[in-house]
């Protein structure tokens, strides 16, 4: 599996993602960024976009909202209504990476490979209990 290439300035909104309430099964109602990077850089990587379209597409999805971030309103929104825009359309959806939840698998399976141990740690100093900590904490000494 190929790690997604960083992005250069990524941020919390870059995984936002809005979810149907818990009546629905929590079913995810748009497209977090770090998905439609990946998604993107795969099908141009396959030629099933142009680098133009890449490039349209990718700056559409930065500037949109992430509650209307779907793949049907970024390619509209970038590429209109048209033959191409509805092929491009079903190129992101059958070639969808879920960057997301890839990378929380890795950090679930990383927590899992972590040894469950407790240990103490050994101090190499002593503390010194000031006139301000005596006062703070009376008894504590």
């Amino acid at each position: 599996m190929k790690p997604m290439p960083p992005a250069p300035s990524r941020t919390i909104s870059d995984v936002a993602q809005a979810h149907a309430p818990a009546e629905m099964g929590f079913r995810p109602l748009s497209e977090p960024l770090v998905n439609v990077r990946a998604t993107l850089a795969l099908c141009l990587d396959r030629s099933l976009i142009t680098s133009q379209e890449h490039d349209l597409l990718q700056a559409t999805a930065r500037d949109m909202f992430f509650k209307k971030r779907t793949y049907r309103s970024l390619v509209r929104t970038a590429l209109g209504e048209s033959l191409r825009a509805e092929a491009v359309l079903a190129q992101l959806r059958e070639h969808a990476v879920n960057a997301k939840l890839r990378d929380a698998e890795r950090l679930i399976a990383a927590v899992e490979r972590t040894p469950d141990s407790r240990f103490a740690p050994a101090f190499d100093w002593t503390f010194q209990a000031t006139d301000f900590w005596n006062a703070e904490f009376p008894g504590s000494g």
